[in-house]
């Protein structure tokens, strides 16, 4: 099977969708797609991960993540999540994902209640940004 490339600038709806957004631009679409994504616990088990290369225990919850492919600028956007213990529900579990950003590398922190740091059961990262 030959392999190849398909080149186009928007995407067009056969019809199906009413209203008036039937199309979309297709840089649009790159630029909105996760360009890294990670689950892991802070025991430093990675679960999933689309473009890591590894996690590094860095302290008490406290975790670098380091990427495959390197973003053009340290101007990414990360959502995170996570869970302090199995059955046990922590309303006040911050995890934050911002911290030391580098082209290739961010930094998560979980603490509990805003100040102590806390190593998380589990720990979810979406980043969007722009490739290098």
């Amino acid at each position: 099977m030959a392999n190849g490339t398909i080149a186009f600038d928007t995407l067009q709806t056969s019809g199906q969708i009413t209203g008036t957004a039937k199309s979309v631009d297709t840089d649009f679409v790159v630029s909105g797609v996760p360009k890294q994504r990670i689950t892991f616990t802070m025991v430093g088990t990675i679960n999933s991960s689309l473009n890591t290369t590894s996690i590094t225990d860095e302290g008490t919850g406290i975790f670098k993540i380091t990427m495959d492919n390197a973003l053009s600028d340290t101007s990414f956007s990360v959502a995170t999540s996570g869970s302090a213990d199995e059955g046990t529900y922590y309303r006040d579990l911050y995890v934050m994902g911002d911290q030391n950003l580098a082209t290739n590398t961010y930094e998560v922190q979980c603490n509990l209640s805003g100040s102590s740091f806390y190593d998380a059961t589990r720990v979810e990262c979406i980043l969007v940004g722009e490739l290098a």
